[in-house]
């Protein structure tokens, strides 16, 4: 960038007369912002504008459209513009507290303090305030950047485009029902995993053998299974129980990491402990995985996993069954007479017990999130189509809504035996792991609010997809970035 506008400190600024700073993300600069800035610059002398970093614009895959430098030239190229300067946070407060000015404009879409689903306008308004400057709203026509590359530069399939334009999407519906999971009463009961990344550089084949020769790098621990569901859950509700195993070391360092979320357990051994290692190469491709657990039926804890269970005082209880001896067959049986709170079903085939732990098992269930594989595994049924198979799923369980995952295909949701296709919205995929965890945690409680099919195909697709693109279990995905990706889909 060549432009003598674009500057790296706030030093930089001369300050002569009134200030005035906008901030945003600007990643397609429309009239709206043009009329926009001259507004802004009514009220000053010299008009700072602030850019939003890559690293923080958090409107899901493709976005931003155009890199912050770009960003930043095309806005340094205005006269109307006196400085651009890089913003490394997701509001302004940052910046506001550095530059102090006297004027923080923003644009009338923002008005009502009361729609920020982010709520960072009020503590910015707080920051301007606290320098003596005042936030102020410009007037003038809006276009919506999202909108025009929804419309012009879409990266979106198809399949995507026609589910977003021909669907019954109520946004504030949507918001509506996120915001009411707050104040449910949840349950996750399943195996506490322990998602372990060794990350290597592969140097070469060994000449002895046929091997892959690497160098260690670094390695992670994340936490997965129940604890994956658990701490997706924490992000947008207050009221969420997990009950599992822990060793007495674990414990400790589960409720640390785990501090909005109300650890109950019961103590197992060290062997008992559940650890899967993926080893990955500098590209990120998993090249194999280590299992080190003990995974027989957990006998001489399941009375006291049903007394839990059925004294604990939920609305809804999230069943993660991943195959590694927790729920034996006496807690099972308990399960199917279980009638206290709305039961959601995720029984998960992976390699550890492929051909051993189908859905099926089960009698029924409220709520049942499966992929297609786990679908076919449990019926034995190789090549009918998906239909058919939650047809037969579904009578089986007479559940209420039934959610079957097809990964690059999209979800099929149904309810009352009728199909809902929902398609996915991006194919920008780091790792799938625990993608359908979060998935599985963010959907069970819209069923049992009630929402529609399409909602709930919408929303949990989308976190699914936002949950690809972190490596593992390493982040869990919270409110505000939810709602703004699902903005981004539905302008």
């Amino acid at each position: 960038m060549s432009s003598a506008k674009v500057i790296f400190d706030v030093k930089e600024i001369v300050k002569e007369g009134k200030i005035v700073l906008c901030q945003g993300c600007f990643d397609l600069l429309h009239i709206g912002h043009l009329k926009h800035l001259a507004s802004a610059k009514t009220y000053g002398d010299v008009l700072v504008v602030a850019v939003t970093a890559d690293r923080h614009v958090n409107k899901g895959p493709g976005r931003p459209y155009f890199k912050q430098d770009l960003r930043m030239e095309m806005l340094a190229a205005l006269d109307i513009v006196d400085y651009v300067i890089l913003s490394d946070s997701e509001d302004a407060i940052k910046i506001i507290n550095l530059i102090r000015p006297n004027f923080f404009v923003k644009g009338s879409e923002y008005l009502d303090l009361n729609k920020d689903i982010t709520g960072k306008i009020s503590l910015e308004k707080d920051a301007v305030e606290a320098y003596s400057g005042q936030l102020v709203f410009t007037d003038e026509v809006v276009f919506s950047s999202t909108k025009l590359l929804n419309n012009f530069f879409d990266p979106l399939s198809n399949e995507a485009q026609l589910f977003l334009s021909k669907a019954s999407i109520d946004i504030d519906s949507i918001f509506n029902c996120l915001d009411k999971i707050k104040t449910l009463k949840i349950l996750v009961v399943g195996e506490a995993i322990y998602d372990k990344y060794t990350y290597v550089n592969i140097t070469n084949v060994a000449s002895k053998h046929a091997i892959l020769s690497s160098k260690f790098n670094f390695t992670e621990t994340h936490f997965g299974g129940a604890l994956a569901t658990a701490r997706h859950l924490g992000k947008v509700c207050d009221n969420v129980i997990l009950y599992t195993g822990l060793t007495s070391l674990d414990k400790s360092i589960v409720t640390q990491n785990l501090q909005n979320i109300k650890i109950d357990s019961f103590e197992i051994s060290e062997d008992r402990k559940i650890i899967k290692e993926r080893f990955i190469d500098d590209k990120k491709k998993q090249l194999f995985c280590v299992d080190y657990m003990n995974d027989l039926p957990y006998i001489e804890y399941e009375q006291e996993i049903i007394h839990y269970i059925n004294n604990a005082d939920i609305d809804i209880i999230l069943i993660n069954d991943f195959g590694h001896g927790m729920f034996t067959e006496k807690i099972i049986h308990f399960l199917g007479k279980y009638k206290k709170a709305f039961l959601c079903l995720n029984v998960q085939t992976n390699s550890a017990n492929k051909g051993f732990n189908f859905v099926t098992k089960y009698s029924w269930a409220d709520y049942i999130s499966i992929d297609l594989p786990e679908a076919r595994l449990a019926l034995s049924n190789k090549y009918s189509l998906v239909q058919d198979l939650a047809n037969e799923l579904s009578g089986f369980f007479d559940c209420r809504t039934l959610s079957i995952t097809q990964g690059k295909y999209g979800t099929k949701i149904y309810q009352n035996k009728k199909e809902t296709s929902v398609p996915v919205f991006s194919s920008e995929v780091i790792d799938t792991t625990g993608a359908g965890d979060a998935y599985f945690a963010i959907t069970a409680p819209l069923v049992y609010l009630g929402s529609r099919a399409e909602e709930i195909g919408l929303v949990g697709n989308a976190v699914g997809l936002l949950a690809s693109r972190i490596m593992g279990n390493k982040e869990a995905i919270d409110l505000i970035t939810l709602k703004k990706y699902i903005t981004t889909l539905t302008k």
